[in-house]
Parts: C-alpha cells; sequence; structure tokens
C-alpha cells in the first residue's frame, strides 16, 4: 500500500474549498459573518472574502492494486485547517485577524473521506489517471481554538485525526462529490477537476447548491 499525499493535497486546496474557481476567471465574493461564532471577541460586521487560505494540513490515501490486473484504488481521511481570509480579484489580499478573529478567537477546520479509482497509467506512479469516485467533507468553527490534530504517520498506516474539546465545534458547512478526476503528471504533480455539492448550515434546513471547481497542479512538498 502506498499513500497518495500529492492527490490529497490537491483535493483539499482545489475540490473544497468556497471561492476558488478557474484561474483565468476572477474569484467570486462570499460573505463572512464572525459574529456566529460565541465568544469571538474580535466580531466585527459581516465582511466580503474571495478565498480561504490553509494553514495546515494531514491525510492517508491507501493504495490498493488489484491482483492480475493494472487497476486499483485508493481510500483516505484527513483535516485541514484554514488560516486567514483572502480577498481581491486574485485571493491574495490578506484579510488581517483583527477583522475576523481566525486563529485568535476561534478555528476553522474540515474532514474529508476520499477515493479514487485507477483508469490510466500505474497505481501511485508519474503519469497516471484516476476518476474520484468520493470526496466527502464536513466544515467546522472551533470556538476556542480546544480542538486538537493529529497528523498522519503512513509507516504505521496511522490516519489523521481530530479530537480535544470538539464537542462545541460548530458545523457551518458540509459537501460530497458530483464528479470528479485526478492525476499524477510526469513531474510528480497533481491536477483536480471536481464539482462537489456545497451545503451551507443556515438552520434545521441547510440549504445545497452545486459548486463546480476547477483545475491546478499543486507540487508535494
Amino acid at each position: 500500500m502506498k499513500s497518495l499525499t500529492a492527490i490529497t493535497r490537491g483535493l483539499i486546496g482545489i475540490g473544497l474549498v468556497a471561492g476558488v474557481v478557474a484561474e483565468s476567471a476572477a474569484l467570486p465574493t462570499f460573505t463572512i459573518n464572525p459574529n456566529a461564532i460565541p465568544g469571538n471577541a474580535f466580531a466585527t460586521a459581516p465582511f466580503d472574502a474571495t478565498a480561504i487560505a490553509i494553514s495546515g494540513s494531514s491525510e492517508l490515501i491507501l493504495l490498493s492494486a488489484v491482483a492480475g490486473s493494472p487497476s486499483g484504488t485508493g481510500t483516505g481521511s484527513g483535516w485541514a485547517r484554514f488560516g486567514t481570509f483572502n480577498g481581491g480579484v486574485d485571493g491574495n489580499d490578506l484579510i488581517g485577524p483583527l477583522v475576523h478573529g481566525l486563529e485568535v478567537d476561534y478555528g476553522l477546520y474540515l474532514i474529508f473521506d476520499i477515493g479514487v479509482t485507477l483508469i490510466g497509467g500505474s497505481l501511485g506512479l508519474a503519469g497516471s489517471d484516476y476518476v474520484v469516485t468520493k470526496l466527502d467533507y464536513m466544515v467546522y468553527a472551533d470556538p476556542g481554538l480546544n480542538t486538537t490534530f493529529t497528523s498522519a504517520v503512513a509507516s504505521t498506516v496511522t490516519p489523521a485525526t481530530v479530537g480535544g474539546t470538539v464537542s462545541d465545534d460548530l458545523l457551518p458547512a458540509f459537501g460530497s462529490i458530483v464528479n470528479g478526476s485526478a492525476s499524477l503528471n510526469l513531474n510528480g504533480g497533481a491536477g483536480i477537476t471536481t464539482t462537489n455539492l456545497f451545503g451551507v448550515c443556515t438552520g434545521p434546513e441547510p440549504q445545497i447548491g452545486v459548486a463546480s471547481r476547477s483545475r491546478r497542479v499543486v507540487r508535494p512538498s
């Protein structure tokens, strides 16, 4: 079994975050209300942003080859923590924590489960292509920054975990995949294209819409 870290990073960075679209187009604007987080002393009036930056992530995808066949699958899970909201046409203009309080009075993170199926090339190697068969995720707010995160350990097949005080965490959004594809290019980068259902929890009846996510190449560290 092997870990498919590059594809996972691509899914986190491209397929899961509202506000990411084709690189050639301007990013759409979405509104954030910091006052919805209990105990957020830095909360101000609602503000607009175009992207959310990731401050850290961990994941483990295990690849399993089918005996006597070039086909194979991968399943995994992980988490990603968000560090700040960004603005501007390209999403690179930093919005300071005194506006939103993120990672000062509260945290924002997601947990996810993913699955891929090999459709071309060799499993886990450069030049391989995949269908993304599963991408279920939940976005949580962490009042008081009392949630803990443990990284995956590939050598012992230990998954990434989220723990600590999670009973007070809020669920503002969730989603699942409609369709998607992924690939490992010849230079070791990952290309991802997914279309996701994205639900926003505004009360007892979450509103669900469809959000497309575009392809971008990311390189493993």
